[in-house]
């Protein structure tokens, strides 16, 4: 019986392609918007609730530092790690003997109590689990150190290059009442998503890497934010040595929010090597949030990556306001 491993690949480490999110200028009229109104005396809590610092992508030198900084990132990312964790553990080992097609569930050791009962679909019948292969994981009360877990998750292999060190990777993920208890959140998860993801290493380093993460429907309910979702979703980063690039496309909805938010990037987002201090935020492109009435707001970084400009209209009187990444 194998021990459960509750986070096999963080975000943070394995980065992935960005090149996602948005579309068109400020007055493309086929983006969607969303219904929360936005007025000059609002438009600052609604960058902060809306993006939540999402302009923080940093590049400091290490393309394994770039972080995303915003509460719809957060639990979309959190979720993709969950489903890494399962693709790495379902591929720890053979799945069952050559031509035998019956392949027997693995019961997982949870440390203190509970059960974790992981099923596969070796749909090529190689015994491998690789592409086109499925497995899911169940909980029934699994405690552990830290950490509490019920219900399923499942992740699927669409493509895996090459297959036996990949650097290139494309799965999928759906998430049945997915509830982890821990000292820093309470988290009830329902949706999907896919993800891809490439990166370059060479000797032992990883010199770039990139990832999109997209979906149709993530739908979480935290002790930290409350009821959140995102729909239609796509997000993801790009990073070298030298720059890193954040790109968003997503409606939002928040008990915070009371309504809707379209949030996307016109142009990514972008951090160089000028970025590289204790705030290391956005120092290009440009991010968009949409609200109703015909109310949005525009951030615009300023090149020191510290200042950002928020430009809008509450749908009729226009507004401009100075402000810096840090305040939100």
């Amino acid at each position: 019986m194998r021990n459960l491993k509750l986070t096999l690949v963080p975000l943070g480490i394995v980065l992935l392609v960005a090149g996602c999110g948005g579309g068109g200028s400020s007055g493309d009229t086929a983006v969607p918007v969303g219904t929360v109104q936005i007025t000059s005396s609002t438009a600052t809590d609604v960058a902060a609730k809306g993006m939540s610092s999402t302009s923080q992508v940093s590049s400091s030198g290490n393309a394994a530092s770039a972080p995303v900084r915003s509460v719809a990132a957060d639990k979309a990312t959190g979720a993709a790690n969950a489903a890494l964790a399962l693709f790495e553990l379902a591929r720890g080992g053979q799945l069952h003997s050559a031509g035998t097609k019956a392949i027997p569930d693995e019961n997982l050791l949870c440390a203190t109590s509970g059960t974790a009962v992981m099923s596969y679909t070796d749909n090529n019948n190689d015994t491998f689990f690789d592409v086109g292969d499925v497995a899911t994981i169940t909980y029934t009360d699994c405690v552990n150190p830290g950490i509490t877990l019920d219900g399923s998750m499942s992740v699927s292999v669409a493509e895996m290059t090459p297959a036996n060190s990949p650097t290139h990777i494309r799965i999928t993920s759906t998430f049945t009442n997915y509830h982890s208890i821990s000292t820093a959140e309470d988290l009830l998860m329902n949706g999907n998503l896919a993800m891809t993801m490439d990166y370059t290493v060479v000797g032992n380093a990883l010199t770039s890497i990139s990832y999109v993460i997209s979906g149709t429907a993530l739908n979480t309910l935290s002790s930290i934010d409350g009821t959140f979702g995102i729909t239609d979703y796509s997000f993801g980063i790009s990073a070298n040595s030298t720059q890193t690039s954040f790109g968003i496309g997503m409606m939002v909805n928040s008990s915070a929010l009371t309504g809707t938010l379209y949030i996307y990037t016109p142009t990514p987002l972008t951090a160089n090597a000028a970025c590289n201090n204790p705030y290391g935020f956005a120092n290009g492109g440009s991010l968009r949030i949409n609200g109703g009435g015909g109310s949005y707001v525009l951030l615009t970084p300023d090149p020191d990556c510290v200042n950002v400009v928020i430009t809008g209209s509450d749908g009729t009187t226009p507004f401009t306001i100075n402000t810096n990444w840090a305040s939100l």
